[in-house]
């Protein structure tokens, strides 16, 4: 039996063509989530002013900034669901 410690993520190595695409995903889709996030600052129907947190409600969003605030929190949920298999393939080996 193996011994598997409770932080096994940092033992992996991407040893497989597929651990390299699944990095890559989870990378792709974090990134797009950030970008998602910058533009719903500029998405309010009210300015936003440069001390104000970036809003994570809806309420005060125009029609396009809904569309961002989708888009933020299914890539940022694809993210993690990639990078989550991607641990547990490499956990498996």
């Amino acid at each position: 039996m193996r011994n598997v410690a409770p932080m096994f993520f940092w033992n992996c190595e991407a040893s497989s063509p597929v651990d390299y695409a699944l990095i890559m995903m989870a990378a792709t889709s974090w990134i797009y989530a950030a970008w998602c996030l910058i533009q719903l600052r500029y998405e309010r129907r009210s300015p936003l002013i440069w001390w104000e947190p970036v809003p994570f409600g809806i309420a005060d969003l125009t029609p396009r900034g809904r569309e961002y605030h989708r888009r933020f929190f299914l890539s940022a949920l694809a993210g993690t669901c990639v990078l989550l298999l991607a641990v547990a393939i490499c956990a498996s080996r």
